[in-house]
């Protein structure tokens, strides 16, 4: 039986006279890549926006750890385990790699980072162990090497992979990625992925919108496709990719409306 970490039913959402989401259903099981791909336009980030809180269903329910998270706020559906990233980079470009991250460590310190600066015993006990949490996020991504290196200096994966370290600093059990090899090379994309497989690796649930179809077949376990607003398939990679539903989605026309136009062009 598979472990469902999020359970996706019915979730409607319109924005004025735009019908963005219609009833769509899906689960997303723990421990694996699931990617939600489709056309733009499709409703891929508008749906993982109403999961991590930043948009209100007009219907339906999310439940994550046996709680509906439609009326949550975004920080307490984070506190709960879910972390993202997004299509455009989010970092402090003036600050290293290791200070990035431990900014964004500061939401889980009990104490202020001010009152850390005015020397609080406490809180200093609560930076030494933020430091600590940040060698430990680095390890993970394998960037130990580059925790001094300012943002700035940095290929744009590199880049890439410091936010979705930034994002794992609140311990997600869900990792939320837009688009994370957008704008890179084969090589570039291929890195990147081998390292969010090792979250993975690590019990982490990764839910990933791409277009890049090569990275989405070559590392995703599960997928859910949305063709305007609506679910057409859900399944393997396999599965997804004889879907006819699919085929004639991205194609505009099923393999057997292909076949039958091959015969009336050799006829």
């Amino acid at each position: 039986m598979p472990d469902t970490i999020i359970k996706i039913e019915n979730i409607s959402k319109n924005f004025g006279g735009i019908k963005a989401l219609i009833n769509v259903s899906t689960e997303i099981e723990k421990g694996k890549i699931h990617a939600i791909i489709g056309a733009n336009g499709s409703g891929k980030t508008t749906l993982i926006n109403i999961i991590t809180g930043f948009y209100k269903p007009d219907s339906g329910s999310i439940i994550y750890k046996g709680q509906d998270l439609r009326q949550k706020a975004p920080h307490e559906i984070a506190c709960l385990g879910m972390g993202r990233t997004f299509q455009n980079l989010r970092l402090f470009h003036t600050m290293d790699v290791a200070e990035n991250i431990k900014t964004a460590l500061h939401s889980r310190l009990k104490e202020s980072f001010a009152a850390s600066i005015a020397g609080i015993p406490a809180v200093k006990k609560l930076e030494k162990e933020a430091d600590k949490e940040v060698d430990r996020i680095l390890e993970m991504l394998d960037l130990t090497a580059i925790k001094n290196t300012k943002v700035t200096s940095l290929p744009y994966g590199m880049r890439r992979l410091v936010e979705i370290a930034r994002a794992l600093s609140l311990r997600p059990d869900v990792l939320f990625l837009d688009e994370p090899v957008a704008g890179m090379n084969n090589t570039e994309s291929i890195e990147l992925m081998k390292r969010i497989k090792s979250l993975v690796d690590t019990g982490i649930t990764v839910v990933l919108i791409e277009h890049d179809m090569k990275v989405v077949m070559g590392f995703s376990e599960e997928i859910t496709v949305l063709d305007h607003g609506e679910v057409i398939a859900r399944g393997t990679p396999k599965e997804v990719q004889n879907n006819p539903k699919v085929i004639e989605a991205y194609l505009g026309k099923s393999r057997e409306d292909k076949k039958d136009e091959e015969v009336r062009n050799n006829e």
